[in-house]
């Protein structure tokens, strides 16, 4: 997975990365700059008695209503401009307190402002899995309530958005079936010859920079194995 490296005159980008050292922590004027913001900011919220992290239970339930009101993962972390990692810690992790900041970022989105529109990506990935598992796409169709047209359209990329209760149909479908094994050899061979791989290859399906993990390298074993 690529780092998404934080752009000059940040705090991130003159901090550097926490875990690894993929890039390096910058220096430059912009961000000397914007440590030098924050450390006066962490100062003045110091004096003031404002806390730097708050209790993390009423963020996450907020997050919650977002989710049942329609939004995704990916959408709420890219309109509160936070990482998804942070969007899943915030739900999932065991921490009891997350940052005032991405509290305030996330608690400015309402429910009722969920988009109508998604990517396609997932849509896609989804009934390619469908498919490597043996379930057509005649059949996937049918079930999606969606035109065999339109799903061929998803499934070859051509299309790039999605309305959210089209999305929803595949994904109705994907949560009942891909873990079912389809009756048709055509739809898996075929699949397999385009390199679509089923659910269990991802880590996160509707993350534009995750890679399905079966298939990765898939190239380089071969030639390795030739040799």
């Amino acid at each position: 997975m690529t780092d998404r490296i934080p752009p000059h005159g940040t705090f991130g980008r003159y901090q550097g990365p926490r875990r690894h050292n993929r890039w390096q922590p910058c220096r430059c004027d912009l961000c000397r700059a914007a440590a030098f913001r924050k450390s006066k900011e962490q100062a003045l919220r110091r004096l003031r008695g404002i806390p730097a992290f708050v209790d993390r239970t009423p963020v996450a339930g907020h997050v919650y209503q977002l989710l049942d009101a329609g939004w995704d993962r990916s959408e709420i972390a890219d309109a509160a401009q936070i990482s998804r990692k942070t969007v899943y810690n915030v739900l999932d992790s065991d921490l009891r307190t997350v940052r005032a900041t991405t509290a305030a970022a996330l608690l400015k989105l309402r429910p009722e402002d969920a988009p109508s529109l998604r990517p396609a990506l997932g849509a896609m990935r989804r009934v390619r899995a469908l498919s490597a598992m043996g379930w057509t796409l005649r059949w996937i169709a049918e079930r999606a309530g969606i035109s065999e047209t339109g799903l061929r359209d998803i499934c070859s990329g051509r299309t790039k958005t999605v309305g959210r209760d089209r999305f929803d149909a595949i994904d109705r479908v994907y949560r009942a079936y891909s873990m079912r094994l389809g009756p048709s050899d055509v739809a898996r061979r075929s699949a397999r010859a385009k390199q679509w791989v089923t659910s269990a290859a991802w880590n996160d399906i509707d993350d534009p920079a995750d890679r399905p993990h079966c298939v990765t390298g898939h190239n380089i074993r071969r030639r390795k194995a030739a040799a």
